[in-house]
């Protein structure tokens, strides 16, 4: 049998950069190369159109067109909206300011005297590329004829303007830009302006220095810590303006009424105190300093006579001191949110392929067919009248003749399975938005819907930023939903249906598109492999949780978080965290964080935890509005797991791939997901999405690889930051290991294991009975660790080996000494 050759798909970038060199390639030889035969409509075309600068713009433009193909790989996504209309004014006007500079008649055209310049350009098949009489080409003429109504200064002011215009148009968005940081730096410097005065006015002395001067028993200390402003006084007030010093630093100057002689002097007279001789000696080096005395600065200490200088009377501006300006920043309670990249897609891979729906295409025309044939057989009144080709199955619209029940091709489905080679069907009777049902059938080739894909289709920006792909629908279209509208989830798969990869590309998008300060991460991971990738990312409300009482704390400790922000909500006479937010943007404080809750299997959480429902139903009640969302994802959905207060309080339900229809049943509320094909095929129920059916999406497909380019690129800007009531977790274990007041030496599991232990033993003994299910109940522990301690004890002969009541093993002890290792003391 002849092997089929397995044909790699061609990706999309490696076809756009194709497109692009042809496309250079093209406008190279337009520019280089005469004009060719086969090419020479489109070019005398441009010629007559545009004229010799529009032709030579207009390949430039394709020249950069292809250069963008090559370099972005993407195609330019054109909308008609006003940097469209900004375009089109700023080409109409080159034309026409072109024409007004190499025509010179066109100071006198108008609609009467250039219809002799448009016959010879109509009519001249022969133009070449530097032919510079063409000008700005027929449109150029035309407008400038338009313009010249205004008389030849008024159209040449007017197609400048409007030239002007049309840029400012295209690029409106980089100058407001610019005008938004030019005033943004005006009103810093004018802040810094006004705070410098401020200080300059809080630094004025309350006294004068005369205050000072002439006092029995007062000394004047300057201290050399200080920085010296000289204060703003009257010229009579203050007689010493400087103080001497030596070389090793400032003295400290003292100042007595004894020491003081009147002398002879100009206005104002001042008085001049004696200096030592001794001490005159020693002054080697006079420098001046500015001397600013408060009164905060007069302390006594031993006299050191200084020689005073006369006074001069130059003013000096106040000094500003840099350090106390960046103290100044520092105590200011303005939130300042740290500087963060948001990573970039293209640290994301593009997974879906083009050759592979061209391989579907074959084998589905034929399935058409053969659809209608088994009709026919089986005599169900229907046809397949065309199809849609998903990522991994075809949906076939059936057309229903009259009289003919949806039920019945229900009652065949087994029988189309099987005469379509084996390949499982599924009916859909209603399919939204359409007048026929749809028969899915899988796919010859599958393809993966790539995260990437889905993201460059998602808008950014506030709200937006908080929006997940659910995947894509069989029509193509990608279905996506904001955290906010959900506002919990349940997703539920078996091993190979994909589900983890579900739950990665939700963790990845959040954090691709949130700051760490606006969105915080909590993730539970008993096996604790499944989602250790993200371990110490800045985005982590705390450590990564991978043990089961930690679960229990932690959501308990959510519910308090929970009740807190409701008492910051009243206070601010707010109903919801994003008006809590708003608010605190405008008083420039740091607003709360929206925390997404992930637990991977909720099922061993389940068996291990006792009482996990009442914390997790109270979240999933009343934390929508506070900012607080689950998602909760297991393998076994069962009705002991997933309880009906629970499935209640969490509307949106994702079912993957199920072992049989009583667990789709519990997950989405009827038989369908047993049948899907794994590996991200999925059924959801969100009431805003699908009110009428559930659709079937083809979930977004992320690598470990991407995860951790995004990962590490985030880690690499920010340390994590956790919350203060979420880095400890073990508080059962601490608080067993301040009873037992001794060095731990097992760990603290095995510690609160014991303490346990020791409890349980001597409680038993006025009760006299003792069961698994009392320990659970009154000590707060999971059935394994019960059934371990319960083991123990019947191990160390305190309780019988079979049970002799209802109530569970007798208690053979009497008294706590009979204890193995109990003391008394603890």
């Amino acid at each position: 049998m002849r092997k089929r050759k397995n044909l790699q798909p061609i990706k999309k970038e490696t076809m756009l950069i194709s497109i692009g060199l042809m496309i250079i390639l093209i406008s190279l030889i337009a520019f280089l190369m005469p004009i060719p035969e086969k090419t020479r409509v489109l070019i005398v075309f441009v010629l007559k159109a545009f004229g010799v600068v529009g032709f030579w713009l207009f390949f430039l433009g394709v020249f950069l067109f292809g250069l963008f193909l090559v370099f972005q790989k993407k195609l330019i996504n054109l909308k008609f909206n006003i940097s469209l209309v900004g375009i089109f004014l700023a080409i109409f006007a080159f034309l026409a300011l072109v024409t007004y500079v190499l025509t010179l008649e066109s100071k006198t055209f108008n609609y009467e005297n250039i219809q002799d310049y448009v016959t010879t350009i109509l009519h001249n098949d022969n133009l070449i590329k530097y032919d510079v009489t063409t000008s700005g080409g027929l449109i150029g003429f035309y407008f400038v004829a338009t313009l010249n109504y205004l008389s030849f200064p008024g159209g040449l002011a007017t197609a400048s303007l409007l030239f002007l215009g049309g840029l400012i148009i295209i690029f409106r968005n980089p100058i407001i830009k610019l005008f938004k940081l030019i005033k943004q730096k005006h009103l810093s410097h004018k802040k810094e302006k006004e705070y410098y005065s401020q200080i300059s006015k809080d630094n004025e002395p309350k006294e004068s220095h005369s205050a000072f001067i002439g006092k029995e028993n007062k000394e004047l200390l300057l201290n050399d810590d200080f920085t010296f402003k000289r204060p703003k006084s009257d010229e009579n007030d203050s007689p010493f303006k400087t103080v001497l010093v030596s070389e090793e630093g400032l003295k400290r100057p003292v100042f007595q009424a004894g020491d003081q002689e009147v002398i002879s002097q100009r206005k104002p007279s001042l008085e001049k105190p004696h200096l030592d001789v001794n001490e005159e000696k020693l002054m080697t080096k006079e420098v001046e300093v500015l001397e600013d005395l408060e009164t905060e600065t007069i302390l006594e200490s031993t006299p050191i006579k200084k020689q005073i200088e006369e006074p001069k009377k130059k003013t000096v501006s106040p000094t500003i001191v840099k350090q106390e300006v960046v103290e100044e920043v520092i105590v200011s309670d303005k939130y300042v949110r740290p500087s963060f990249i948001f990573p970039s897609l293209d640290l994301l891979d593009y997974h879906e392929s083009m050759e592979t729906l061209r391989k579907n295409e074959m084998s589905t025309n034929e399935r058409l067919i053969l659809i209608n044939t088994i009709f026919e057989d089986l005599k169900i009144g229907a046809s397949a009248i065309s199809y849609t080709i998903g990522p991994s199955v075809t949906r076939f619209d059936i057309q229903m003749e009259k009289g003919t029940s949806l039920n019945t091709i229900s009652r065949y489905i087994d029988d189309i399975s099987s005469r379509l080679g084996g390949i499982r069907a599924r009916f859909e009777p209603i399919v939204s938005g359409k007048m026929t049902s749809g028969l899915e059938i899988q796919n010859d080739y599958r393809s993966n819907v790539g995260l990437k894909e889905s993201l460059k289709e998602m808008p950014t920006g506030g709200r937006l930023n908080r929006d997940i792909p659910l995947g894509k629908s069989i029509s193509g279209q990608l279905l996506s939903v904001n955290i906010d509208d959900l506002p919990h989830m349940l997703v539920a798969g078996v091993t190979g249906s994909g589900k983890s990869i579900f739950v990665h590309s939700l963790i990845t998008t959040l954090i691709m598109r949130n700051h760490p300060d606006e969105l915080k991460l909590m993730i539970i991971d008993p096996k604790r492999v499944e989602l250790a990738h993200y371990e110490d990312l800045p985005h982590l409300l705390c450590p990564l949780i991978t043990e089961m009482t930690q679960a229990k704390v932690a959501f308990d400790r959510l519910v308090d978080e929970m009740e807190n922000r409701y008492v910051l909500f009243q206070e601010k006479r707010v109903t919801k965290i994003s008006e809590y937010n708003r608010l605190m943007n405008q008083e420039e404080k740091a607003p709360l964080p929206y925390i997404v809750v992930f637990v991977d299997e909720f099922a061993d959480l389940n068996d291990t935890v006792r009482d996990i429902h009442e914390p997790v139903i109270r979240i999933a009640q009343k934390a929508r509005a506070a900012g607080i969302h689950l998602f909760i994802s297991t393998q076994r959905p069962t009705t002991d797991v997933i309880k009906p207060r629970i499935k209640s309080n969490l509307p949106a339900h994702v079912a993957l791939m199920m072992n049989n229809f009583t667990d789709s049943t519990t997950i989405i509320g009827k038989q369908g997901a047993e049948k899907l094909l794994g590996n991200g095929d999925m059924l959801i129920e969100i009431p805003i999405i699908s009110r009428t059916s559930n659709p079937r999406l083809q979930g977004c497909f992320v690598s470990l690889d991407e995860i951790k380019r995004v990962v590490d690129f985030i880690k690499k800007q920010l340390p994590p930051s956790y919350h203060e009531d979420f880095i400890n977790l073990d508080e059962v274990f601490e608080d067993f290991h301040k009873a037992s007041n001794q060095e731990s030496i097992t760990s603290s599991k095995e510690l609160a294991e014991n303490e346990i232990y020791k409890l349980v033993a001597s409680d038993m003994i006025e009760r006299g009975f003792i069961s698994i299910s009392y320990i659970q109940r009154n000590y707060g522990v999971g059935f394994p660790r019960a059934g371990r301690i319960f083991a123990r004890l019947q191990k160390d002969g305190l309780v019988a080996n079979e049970p002799s009541s209802q109530k569970g093993c007798e208690v053979l002890i009497k008294s706590v000494s009979q204890i193995p290792g109990y003391n008394e003391e603890e």
